[in-house]
């Protein structure tokens, strides 16, 4: 059972010099059980891909976020069944 599913995620942002394609086609899946971990260089989008899921979302900044599904289930303390 998928926890979080991200399809295709893409996020832009509008910046004085013009539109900046920050991610562009992230997929991925958690399951329950496993943990994922986004791993890269600074400025390689960890952050805005964490930020652009809707149950995770407390971004600042103005984002545009097109041909993104996500789906997610509020997280359960260890040993409790998910809901």
């Amino acid at each position: 059972m998928s926890l979080l599913c991200v399809r295709d995620l893409r996020v832009e942002f509008d910046t004085r010099d013009g539109l900046v394609r920050a991610l562009n086609g992230v997929t991925f899946e958690v399951d329950k059980g496993l943990v994922l971990a986004l791993l890269g260089e600074s400025g390689s989008g960890k952050s805005v891909t964490l930020r652009s899921i809707p149950s995770t979302r407390s971004a600042t900044r103005s984002a545009r976020r097109s041909s993104a599904t996500a789906a997610s289930v509020p997280p359960t303390r260890a040993g409790e069944p998910a809901s």
